[in-house]
């Protein structure tokens, strides 16, 4: 078995970045999620197992911008995980996360490079998926569970389920995270309902009210179901698209 080439962080960083950020970055970077625009297509898929990182100012050297690969949003609608690639957690990491209002969408860019305390340190070149949160100073979604902010990743990917179910009422769900494709367009919804024998999800609203976007999940009984429930709660996940992006400068 070859054992991994072993090179200093102040040479590789050049050579990553240039990974990262040639071509755009998306088709350099391993096992990229694609992002489903249908419902009867794989969904986007969350990242939990990103490694967490917190920003170094003035800990990088040479930091370059990166692009994002996916942005988690949580139901306060303000709070972020943003993924994307780096290199080696002991040798490279994040100088900070640059937020700009760009034509009302906003434009994040994380930049990262070798870390200043590495330099004399030996790496090994190759990619990982990496996560920090930064909070922003104004919701950029509406919809979600109101008075549970903070971050977590619930209880896994959750059970996909189309829209279309013929309701008798509409009750509506919230959202509890919304992941953002790198397109800034595509989304995957995660809310809780109940069991399937018995709730259907119509379809998915996307208004704009007062400059915010809200994401309005049609959910609840359906017409035709039987005469008595039980209420397990059950999470589901389902996709939508914007018209136009929420975020800009992702890797697609």
């Amino acid at each position: 078995m070859r054992r991994p080439v072993a090179i200093p962080a102040t040479l590789l960083g050049a050579v990553l970045l240039a990974a990262l950020i040639g071509g755009g970055g998306a088709a350099r970077s391993p096992s990229m999620a694609i992002l489903a625009t249908t419902p009867s297509a794989p969904p986007l898929v969350d990242h939990p197992d990103a490694i967490q990182l917190v920003p170094m100012p003035g800990g990088i050297i040479d930091p370059q911008p990166v692009p994002w690969e996916q942005v988690t949003v949580w139901p306060d609608g303000r709070t972020l995980t943003i993924v994307f690639w780096n290199g080696p957690e002991p040798c490279f990491g994040l100088d900070r996360v640059e937020v700009t209002d760009v034509g009302g969408a906003q434009s994040i860019t994380p930049w990262v490079g070798p870390r200043a305390d590495a330099t004399d340190m030996r790496c090994t070149a190759d990619l990982h998926r990496v996560s920090t949160d930064i909070e922003l100073p104004a919701p950029i979604l509406g919809g979600g569970v109101p008075d549970q902010p903070g971050v977590g990743w619930g209880d896994g990917a959750g059970t996909p389920i189309e829209p279309g179910a013929n309701l008798a009422s509409d009750s509506g769900a919230q959202w509890d995270r919304v992941t953002v494709a790198s397109d800034g367009r595509g989304l995957l919804i995660h809310f809780m309902g109940g069991i399937p024998e018995c709730f259907g999800l119509d379809r998915v609203d996307l208004p704009v009210v007062d400059g915010l976007q809200l994401v309005s999940v049609r959910y609840g009984m359906l017409a035709g179901g039987p005469d008595a429930c039980i209420l397990p709660a059950r999470h589901y996940v389902t996709v939508a698209a914007l018209d136009a992006p929420l975020l800009l400068g992702g890797a697609g």
